[in-house]
């Protein structure tokens, strides 16, 4: 008996009725015969020169109005028989909440599929996809694998978004907001009814609504760093590094920013040994633009009464506009006298 009650109570908190009333129309999922349901996205972007993948996976939700997930979960059967929490607040918009659809809610026992509609406005490129969730589950996932290649190298402050904007929005959020935008204009929907009819549940229409934004950005280019020559001597010794710019492993070509224009690449260096550590001052040199790679001489410590263990970074600069570092540490020894 208590199982039903906290089940009855849930209900009529945590949904929408059949028929919504003025005050929360914009914020039920059944309404004018049609139930609504939200659709959150997963966005993982793979840019390439060619092309680029994106991963998504979708979960359908829910929403429900003032009660946490612990009580959700006592009131759907899964605590421990307990009623949940009194809730004294109104049921309002300021207290909606989304959840995943769960077990006993439509959309988790059947299977579900529907179409995702991509757009890059920019380049007006567009595309869709299907996705399917399985009967039992609220999440899905579907791969794009046509959408635009990543975009130039951005390097200046003006260039803030460092990428390219594309949306990800479901069909049914798609069609509504065309709909919506019709209503402003003027034009008639094809929805409109003068009469109120009641409509049952077979007659119900489900919608999955959900939006989201991603961007396809160009990562920043690696810079290389192999030794060449090490030589220990006194006043000092030196190390000849091979410097090189790549992009995806491979060395930057014309068309990339980092190859046509001329690139400062700083190269500090520490060397660990004596206390305490000895330190590089300002380090650096100018790879020419249509170069992409160049050699560095670096003035080294002269040698000591123990082996210095060095260690030289990079940090690669376009008008003074950090574009890329290491990935890896170049390390070398300095033999003690």
């Amino acid at each position: 008996m208590r199982l039903i009650l906290a089940v009855s109570l849930f209900l009529s908190l945590s949904s929408c009725p059949d028929s919504c009333d003025h005050d929360y129309s914009d914020h039920c999922s059944v309404t004018a015969g049609v139930r609504t349901y939200g659709v959150h996205m997963n966005i993982e972007v793979q840019p390439g020169a060619k092309t680029t993948t994106a991963d998504v996976e979708v979960v359908i939700t829910r929403p429900h109005y003032g009660l946490s997930d612990d009580a959700v979960a006592q009131s759907s059967g899964h605590g421990h028989g307990a009623l949940p929490p009194a809730d004294d607040s109104p049921r309002s918009p300021d207290h909606k909440q989304e959840h995943p659809v769960r077990e006993w809610e439509d959309p988790y026992e059947e299977e579900v599929k529907f179409k995702l509609h991509w757009s890059c406005p920019t380049l007006e490129k567009s595309g869709e996809v299907e996705v399917t969730v399985a009967a039992e589950s609220a999440t899905g996932k579907v791969e794009i694998s046509d959408l635009p290649p990543q975009p130039q190298l951005t390097v200046y402050p003006w260039e803030f978004k460092r990428g390219l904007e594309c949306i990800l929005i479901t069909e049914d959020e798609k069609t509504a907001q065309e709909r919506e935008e019709q209503a402003k204009q003027g034009a008639p929907s094809s929805d409109d009814s003068d009469e109120d009819e009641e409509i049952s549940d077979e007659e119900m229409r489900t919608e999955y609504r959900g939006e989201r934004a991603f961007f396809i950005k160009k990562p920043a280019p690696e810079v290389k760093l192999s030794q060449i020559a090490v030589v220990a001597g006194n006043p000092d010794s030196y190390a000849d590094v091979k410097v090189e710019l790549l992009r995806n492993e491979a060395a930057v070509v014309a068309g990339d920013r980092s190859f046509d224009l001329d690139v400062e690449v700083k190269l500090p260096w520490l060397c660990e040994g004596v206390t305490p550590p000895l330190k590089s001052g300002d380090t650096h040199i100018v790879i020419p633009a249509g170069a992409g790679s160049g050699e560095a001489r670096l003035i080294m410590p002269a040698q000591q009464a123990v082996k210095l263990t060095c260690a030289v970074d990079a940090n690669a600069y376009i008008d003074s506009f950090i574009i890329g570092r290491n990935a890896k540490t170049l390390e070398f020894d300095i033999p003690k006298l």
